[in-house]
């Protein structure tokens, strides 16, 4: 029965090696969390300077894209002046020939849409 005395007279030495054991197992998780985010601001570094590094090339491949558009419109406002340039010789000559009021509607709406943009 001595160990029971000796054990009242530790116990606080046991309690000690728990709270001890309890503090270091804390540390234990948060310097794994730690870590963890350590881990992720690393991949977020190379992740950034991957982004970096492409968008000299993003920048190059959008200018090409908006010269290709503006050469598109161009061309597209060159033809369809061609259209209109056909359409009102087709309604010039047609007026010549016959000199109807379908006609002239049709070649005032033509005018008046060209006017208007």
């Amino acid at each position: 029965m001595t160990w029971i005395n000796t054990l009242k007279d530790f116990w606080w030495l046991g309690v000690t090696l728990l709270a001890v054991l309890g503090a270091v197992w804390r540390t234990a998780i948060k310097t794994n969390r730690m870590l963890e985010q350590v881990k992720t601001i690393e991949n977020n570094r190379r992740e950034i300077q991957t982004m970096k590094e492409s968008t000299p090339a993003l920048k190059k491949d959008i200018a090409d894209m908006r010269e290709a558009l503006k050469e598109h419109v161009i061309d597209q406002k060159a033809d369809i002046q061609s259209i209109n340039e056909a359409l009102f010789s087709i309604l010039d000559i047609l007026k010549d020939i016959k000199n109807s009021p379908e006609i002239k509607d049709a070649h005032n709406r033509l005018r008046r849409r060209q006017l208007e943009r």
